[in-house]
């Protein structure tokens, strides 16, 4: 019987080989002969650019699983464990860096999924304005 730690097992050793192998025959490679490029962008359009691609991503992730708050947090746990952990184990980030920036990630995704949420068609239908609270 097949069991969980089969299956993690061997998607971690097959993870290891090609990152391994990515890195050594064609990244370093590549990166040895790499000059800085400049600026494809203005700093002011590329992160206009950037965010809209971010916010791309977790309208796509949300769209499959259909929870703004889990697609968030799809995107915290992943820029945590793909950057944060890997640069604090390969000393390009200190601790508290690191800390500081997955805190950073999840209020700014969190007020995404919130507003995102607020403002999501309920069953495809627009959303009516709450009614007004008069005094």
């Amino acid at each position: 019987m097949r069991t969980h730690i089969l299956s993690f097992v061997a998607a971690f050793f097959t993870l290891a080989a090609f990152y391994l192998s990515g890195v050594l025959l064609l990244l370093d490679p590549l990166r040895g002969g790499d000059a800085p490029s400049a600026q494809l962008l203005p700093l002011p359009l590329a992160f206009v650019v950037a965010i809209a691609v971010y916010i791309a991503l977790f309208v796509w992730i949300e769209r499959m699983i259909r929870a703004p708050f889990k697609a968030a947090m799809v995107i915290v746990l992943s820029q945590m464990a793909l950057v944060n952990v890997d640069f604090v184990l390969s000393g390009k980030r200190d601790v508290a860096t690191a800390a500081t920036s997955t805190l950073i990630l999840f209020v700014s995704w969190s007020a995404v999924a919130w507003v995102y949420g607020r403002f999501k068609p309920k069953n495809g239908l627009p959303q009516s304005a709450p009614p007004s609270s008069a005094t």
